[in-house]
């Protein structure tokens, strides 16, 4: 393999791993996090349960 289609692949690499971080991080913020979620719910739980209800 020829030293400039080496480093043509490296670069196509990084480049893609770049973008496919990007996009993770973007889905991430846009979506909540199932786990916030899950402990909201709890915390409703026990309030309900601490006032009798």
């Amino acid at each position: 393999m020829r030293k400039k289609n080496r480093s043509f692949l490296l670069m196509s690499l990084v480049a893609a791993s770049l973008l496919v971080r990007v996009f993770t991080l973007v889905q991430a913020q846009s979506s909540p996090a199932p786990a916030a979620k899950a402990t909201k719910c709890r915390l409703h739980v026990k309030v309900d349960v601490l006032a009798g209800t």
